[in-house]
């Protein structure tokens, strides 16, 4: 008799067991890629870091290779570089109006956008396009430019003096290309392409503001 209870007994406990397992939550997956900085400084599971989706997809090797049995792990702290944030305030003004003269907060010319971008950072570039020529360092290769540093092109005229000026957007490390966002006068505040032939005949270098 006293065999028959405990064999009922151990039979409840196993069944209990493995409803408790069924029912036990999982890690929720979102598809929804998140910025891999957004999880700085917080700690999160081994399975689960895993199956993060980052908006930059370059989480560090150490999260692929996290054995199973670690229980958390603390991401460090990740800065974003300045220039991507001068591209990111740049972009809040597209589509806002071109005007000779104008420094914002709605209309602009070329050297009024760039030294309005960048006061919002602390730096007073030149108000000039061709003053703004002296601030920051020369960048000597196209491959090296990286985002928020400034570009300059001829004004109208091929082979004059420099006459604009624009941020640089998205890089190309391996042509040397870029897109940059710009004060043009048809179109306002917009982004364009280096290969453009407008710009690419008048393209004069580039200049480094923050190192």
């Amino acid at each position: 008799m006293l065999r028959r209870f405990l064999y009922i007994l151990s039979f409840v406990v196993l069944t209990s067991c493995s409803v408790f397992n069924l029912n036990r939550k999982r890690p929720v997956v979102t598809s929804r890629p998140i910025p891999f900085s957004s999880l700085n400084r917080i700690s999160y599971s081994a399975d689960s870091l895993k199956n993060v989706r980052t908006i930059e997809s370059m989480k560090p090797d150490f999260v692929e290779n996290l054995d199973n049995q670690t229980s958390s792990i603390t991401i460090p702290f990740i800065e974003i570089p300045l220039g991507v944030k001068v591209v990111e305030q740049a972009k809040d003004y597209l589509g806002c109006k071109y005007k000779g003269g104008g420094s914002g907060p709605d209309r602009f010319d070329c050297s009024g956008f760039t030294s309005f971008i960048y006061r919002k950072f602390g730096v007073e570039l030149h108000r000039s396009s061709g003053d703004q020529w002296l601030d920051g360092e020369e960048i000597k290769d196209r491959k090296t430019l990286i985002p928020g540093d400034l570009v300059y092109f001829n004004g109208y005229a091929v082979g004059s003096r420099i006459g604009h000026v624009g941020i640089v957007t998205e890089p190309d490390p391996k042509t040397g290309e870029f897109y940059f966002i710009h004060a043009a006068i048809h179109g306002g505040i917009r982004i364009d392409h280096s290969t453009d032939y407008y710009y690419k005949v008048r393209y004069k270098g580039a200049r480094r503001i923050f190192n």
